[in-house]
């Protein structure tokens, strides 16, 4: 399954598609030069839910592979999850423009 990407606010991602699984890369969201952790892209879909809460136009679902910083705080934290390392295995809400896309 792939999604038309028509912004272009990430930041090596030009307008066409994103494949759903495409391996990602997770900058932090207030220091963005730094990976954080690396992933997968679950859905761009802004109406899909993460954790029962829509997930709206800025961010993405990923699913959280590995975790390369500790505590990092979630965006989007909830009763089981606060910190990214809390979520491997899992997914969250990633703002798009922390999000690098792999080849």
């Amino acid at each position: 399954l792939c999604i038309i990407y028509l912004q272009s606010n990430l930041r090596n991602v030009s307008r066409g598609y994103i494949c759903v699984n495409t391996k990602c890369k997770l900058l932090h969201w207030s220091t963005d030069e730094l990976v954080v952790a690396e992933g997968r892209i679950a859905s761009t879909d802004p109406n899909t839910k993460v954790h029962h809460v829509i997930l709206g136009g800025s961010c993405w679902k990923v699913w959280v592979d590995k975790v390369l910083v500790e505590k990092v705080d979630l965006i989007r934290p909830n009763d089981e999850m606060q910190f990214l390392d809390d979520a491997i295995g899992s997914t969250v809400a990633w703002l798009l423009k922390f999000i690098v896309l792999c080849d």
